[in-house]
């Protein structure tokens, strides 16, 4: 497992940083609510970034979480997922909730190895994005939620 690196400020985010941010939520408004709330962290190689936000009951969010294109496929990401899981673990976390879209298939599988189970879908979460979100040949319309409990 890699060690994992915190952003200290939402300010010291690299334009890089946010453009991969960017792939994973287009929304901007969105990114900057859950940045102003939630701790940014990075791999020490700086390929993958996660903006993670403590709620109620011990239970984490990862708001979003993205990894360079050209890192794909090589275990990277499943990496980067178990660290912050174990972050969790260790400050005390009970659950770890994440959501994404209907469309976003790599990553329902990812996240579905990774023990997280699914626990709902919000029908018409993206409709209200600003610009259509295709992915797979499907239209991106609804959040799929999961958690992962330990």
């Amino acid at each position: 497992m890699e060690m994992l690196q915190p952003v200290r400020q939402s300010s010291d985010i690299t334009p890089a940083q946010m453009a991969l941010l960017r792939d994973a939520d287009p929304d901007d408004s969105k990114i900057a609510a859950y940045l102003a709330r939630g701790e940014v962290w990075v791999s020490p190689d700086k390929s993958a970034i996660a903006v993670i936000q403590a709620r109620d009951d011990n239970i984490y969010e990862i708001m979003n979480i993205a990894l360079l294109p050209d890192m794909r496929g090589q275990g990277r990401g499943k990496a980067f997922l178990a660290g912050l899981i174990a972050m969790v673990k260790a400050r005390g976390g009970r659950a770890v909730d994440i959501g994404t879209g209907n469309s976003s298939l790599d990553q329902l599988a990812l996240y579905q190895k990774a023990g997280f189970r699914i626990t709902g879908i919000v029908a018409g979460y993206f409709d209200g994005y600003p610009e259509p979100i295709i992915e797979n040949g499907i239209a991106c319309r609804d959040m799929v939620r999961l958690r992962a409990t330990f």
